[in-house]
């Protein structure tokens, strides 16, 4: 399963990048968000319990996450939940101008390829998991932060 989702925000890069990166917030700013446990810190990752809801249904996982924001990009790799194997990319990439500043392509990456028996498991992955779930909570994802960089 690959699924991307993609959208222009206009503000400065350190804003948005800081909001993307400090997942102990996301609830505080991404309503679908239930919570986010932080069980690990270091200078190159952090380790997190992570929540949320989609059309009523909880959803969790654990993951390592790694800011590279010299790289303009944040990278996951989930390690615990259905979606354990999950890569998660998250890129940055300056696109143009606005009256609110640099316009920036935010983009967030998944690939998943589960080991599960086929031939339900890859359907079950990338029509459930991927189409239902991902991509819509990305999306759901990447509008907050739009409108958090945007109107503050």
């Amino acid at each position: 399963m690959k699924t991307s989702n993609r959208i222009q925000i206009s503000g400065a890069y350190d804003r948005i990048f800081s909001l993307a990166a400090d997942i102990a917030r996301w609830p505080e700013i991404l309503p679908h968000y239930r919570w986010v446990k932080i069980l690990d810190k270091n200078q190159e990752a952090v380790t997190a319990e992570m929540a949320a809801r989609h059309k009523g249904l909880p959803l969790w996982w654990r993951t390592i996450q790694r800011p590279r924001p010299d790289a303009r990009r944040i990278e996951f790799t989930h390690i615990g939940g259905i979606t354990k194997g999950m890569e998660v990319a998250w890129t940055f990439e300056q696109v143009g101008e606005s009256c609110l500043g640099p316009t920036w392509l935010v983009q967030i990456h998944h690939e998943f390829s589960p080991r599960w028996p086929k031939p339900v498991g890859p359907w079950f992955a990338e029509r459930i998991v991927g189409e239902l779930f991902v991509k819509q909570v990305a999306q759901k994802t990447l509008g907050c932060v739009k409108r958090w960089v945007e109107t503050a």
